[in-house]
């Protein structure tokens, strides 16, 4: 049985060399030479994420732009309302327009984060599916890439709300309707007795 036994393994052992042979049907077939495997991904692969990452990055960046603009102008549009309010000197109207106007603002402030960090988002989400196209060793650096790029404007966005509160806690506690003092009345007749 040790005999048989023997004789099998080294035919099995012997049998695909003797498959290496000339005029075997495999032989030519499987003689597959290797190639060095790229981890990073081709060139084009990496260029066409350069690409798609400017893109993303000018489309971001001019999202962006728009929103502030328009924050602008419709502050802007709040502040000539209450002017045109403060123009008329009635303190109860003034009150009431300041207060209104505050919360606007407050409101569009909130809104403003919120639109960017949703423009950030869409910027990632964007790139990820970009990323995904790329091998696995060369999606984990980008991905880490594009997370410090949220993270960066996510901070940017915290500030400039912070920054942003500030300014309106400045403007409502400012006095913007003054009244004014009566002159002191001179009294002329004790001028001209002395």
């Amino acid at each position: 049985m040790k005999n048989v036994l023997s004789c099998l393994v080294v035919l099995l052992a012997v049998l695909p060399l003797s498959a290496q042979e000339e005029g075997a049907l495999l032989g030519d077939l499987l003689n597959i030479q290797p190639v060095e495997f790229n981890d990073e991904g081709t060139e084009e692969e990496l260029a066409e994420y350069d690409k798609a990452l400017e893109d993303e990055k000018a489309k971001m960046e001019d999202q962006l732009t728009k929103l502030n603009d328009d924050y602008k102008k419709e502050i802007a549009d709040n502040i000539d309302n209450f002017n045109k309010v403060l123009e008329e000197t009635d303190e109860k109207a003034v009150a009431n327009e300041k207060q209104a106007m505050i919360t606007r603002v407050r409101t569009m402030t909130m809104s403003l984060k919120k639109n960017k960090k949703d423009v950030v988002q869409e910027f990632k989400n964007n790139m990820i599916l970009e990323i995904r196209k790329l091998p696995l060793k060369a999606q984990q650096k980008r991905e880490k890439i594009i997370d410090q790029i949220r993270m960066e404007h996510f901070d940017k966005f915290d500030k400039e709300y912070e920054a942003n509160m500030r300014v309106l806690e400045t403007f409502k506690k400012t006095k913007h309707l003054i009244k004014k003092d009566p002159e002191p009345e001179t009294d002329m007749g004790s001028e001209s007795g002395e």
